[in-house]
């Protein structure tokens, strides 16, 4: 059966339980704060959960973020949309250029690719845009437009991919970059200097 298919208890069994979100789920239960918060059956929110490639992706580039236990959480918490579980239709609807208040405190912008843009980036430097332009991308048959979120920098932006998880009264979207929050952004730009 599909993840998508399951029904979970909570937002942290739903993480802990899908293999491809296992790097997210050892970060957030690394904070207790924060693994409480998830772990609560009446969480109402929307996650934007980055995939284990993402986390691996900065792990090979050394990224300072890694190295620093309150960076790692502020950055999962900036995933963390509260007091509305979104579904993807929903999050469309809202509309590009549209803010999303987190739990870290700062902002997310909703953002859509379209189809043409897809193939482009895809064709252009033959780097994948999700899963791949013309497959499933956030739930969506080839052909629509991609769902986007962007940091409240600008600076970039990640994909909705494969299907919603449902976890208790929240909805789990599996993302492909590892969105990170402006504040945490200045601690590691200035670590890098």
């Amino acid at each position: 059966a599909r993840a998508a298919s399951r029904r979970f208890r909570t937002v942290a069994e739903a993480l802990t339980q899908t293999p491809q979100l296992s790097s997210t789920a050892r970060a957030a239960a690394a904070d207790p704060q924060l693994a409480s918060v998830l772990s609560n059956p009446q969480l109402v929110s929307t996650v934007f959960a980055p995939n284990n490639a993402a986390w691996s992706a900065l792990a090979k580039a050394n990224s300072p973020l890694l190295t620093n236990p309150a960076l790692v959480r502020d950055s999962v918490a900036y995933g963390v949309v509260t007091s509305r579980a979104m579904s993807q239709d929903e999050l469309k609807a809202l509309g590009p250029g549209s803010t999303l208040s987190t739990l870290s405190g700062a902002s997310i912008v909703v953002g859509q690719m379209s189809p043409g843009a897809q193939q482009a980036l895809a064709a252009g430097d033959g780097r994948p845009v999700s899963q791949e332009a013309g497959e499933l991308l956030g739930g969506y048959p080839a052909g629509s437009a991609a769902l986007m979120m962007s940091s409240d920098t600008g600076a970039q932006s990640v994909s909705v991919v494969g299907q919603p998880l449902v976890a208790g009264r929240s909805i789990v979207h599996e993302v492909d970059g590892v969105l990170i929050p402006k504040t945490a952004a200045a601690v590691v730009a200035g670590i890098e200097a």
